[in-house]
């Protein structure tokens, strides 16, 4: 008994410990990573478009976009949180489409989303959608897309 007492008396303090330091908690990260999906998805929203892109804030780092475009003209857009560097992780895509999903999928940077979405087995969006299951992708949204914009 006396065991557990001291078990949960120092979880408590770890806790409070972080909290305090303002380290990352769970919660914590949580909201950084739905604030950083939120943030992707307004800014896809607005710049629907590789054309676009270059218009993107600076500050948001858009040489970060991993962009790919295959035989049929489709193309695909990819920023990742890397978890390494923010101790979470969070991918966002836009594809010509007009779909803007999100993962919560763990990833180490950008090198790793680049070699998925330049996987050579993956000819179609729906091929690299397909190998990239995994990520449990969530819709964020979809955007009405017309003939024009499908093409970069």
């Amino acid at each position: 008994m006396l065991k557990k007492v001291i078990l949960i008396i120092s979880s408590v303090i770890v806790v409070l410990v972080f909290v305090m330091l303002g380290l990352p908690t769970q919660t914590n990260l949580e909201k950084l990573e739905t604030g950083y999906i939120k943030e992707w998805v307004d800014v896809f929203t607005k710049y629907d478009s590789p054309k676009k892109f270059s218009q993107i804030n600076e500050s948001l780092r858009p040489e970060l976009i991993v962009y790919r475009k295959f035989p049929d003209d489709s193309w695909i857009a990819a920023v990742c949180a890397p978890l390494v560097e923010w101790h979470y992780s969070a991918t966002v895509v836009i594809d010509s489409n007009g779909d803007i999903k999100s993962s919560r999928k763990d990833l180490s940077g950008y090198e790793t989303l680049y070699s998925i979405i330049h996987n050579n087995k993956a000819d179609s969006i729906q091929k690299l959608y397909e190998i990239m299951s995994d990520f449990q992708w969530v819709t964020e949204k979809s955007l009405t897309r017309h003939s024009s914009s499908t093409a970069p």
